[in-house]
């Protein structure tokens, strides 16, 4: 199948003939300037037997070694010598998100292929399952070399705190890991994580490995006994989402891009 491609000033997206969009990745002008000039496709036998599919062009030179869009991102933001070098290591490009279609930059990563395949195996097999009690997601700042693990929490937690003596207990909207560029460390983080909402443990947050971390506490508001609930309601100029069984989140994007600037930081 072959897709279109068009921008705004944030995104390049990739869309089939009737209208339905398959993949991103972030706009530049240096990124649009390669991805204009190529043919994309998906692939319609893939797509037809479930398998799974990834955006690709038949353009050359993009035709050897480097033809997917996700190996041609992280060309474009890493340069070619350095995604070689990486290569001929074993490691591969890693999608965080474990969506191939997915290609924003802060959704690639490099990894070896030893930890691709523990990730498999389990962190992308158990977080699709707690999407109920939490939307789980990881980020790569490319400008920074960091990860950022994002918790926003679809059932009600707490994060118990000592502050200058004193246990301090905070309900939970949302939750933001910082960690330095190490896949490995990362990733055995994120599986202790999970695991304990996975079992309705306590996450110990000062067990954690994390550079830092910023809370984003839960609003509570008093609504009228039986009357149904919208999706959205306004309270002093703002808006807010109500969770219930029908509306989740289902991820929480990183905080350099949530404006985050009266969060709490540790």
């Amino acid at each position: 199948m072959r897709l279109i491609v068009n921008h705004d000033e944030d995104r390049i997206t990739f869309i089939s003939e009737n209208n339905e969009i398959y993949g991103s990745t972030e706009y530049t002008s240096h990124l649009w300037g390669i991805i204009e000039e190529l043919n994309w496709y998906v692939s319609d036998t893939d797509l037809k037997n479930g398998k799974r599919t990834y955006i690709y062009t038949g353009s050359t030179p993009f035709t050897k070694r480097y033809k997917k869009l996700y190996e041609i991102v992280m060309c474009a933001w890493y340069g070619k010598e350095i995604v070689d070098q990486m290569r001929d290591r074993k490691f591969i490009i890693e999608h965080l998100d474990n969506d191939p279609h997915n290609c924003s930059i802060e959704n690639l990563t490099f990894a070896h292929e030893d930890f691709n395949k523990a990730k498999a195996f389990s962190f992308d097999k158990v977080r699709p399952a707690l999407l109920a009690k939490v939307a789980m997601n990881i980020y790569k700042n490319f400008s920074a070399q960091e990860y950022e693990i994002t918790l926003g929490f679809n059932d009600s937690y707490t994060l118990t705190t000592d502050e200058d003596g004193e246990s301090k207990t905070i309900p939970l909207n949302a939750l933001f890991l910082k960690y330095s560029d190490d896949f490995e460390t990362l990733i055995m983080e994120a599986n202790f994580i999970a695991n304990s909402f996975k079992k309705e443990l306590d996450l110990n947050i000062d067990a954690l490995n994390c550079l830092e971390y910023r809370c984003v506490p839960a609003n509570f508001l008093i609504t009228p006994i039986k009357k149904p609930l919208p999706c959205f309601i306004k309270y002093n100029g703002l808006t807010y989402l109500i969770l219930s069984e029908n509306t989740r989140l289902i991820a929480i994007g990183p905080s350099w891009k949530s404006g985050l600037l009266n969060s709490n930081l540790k």
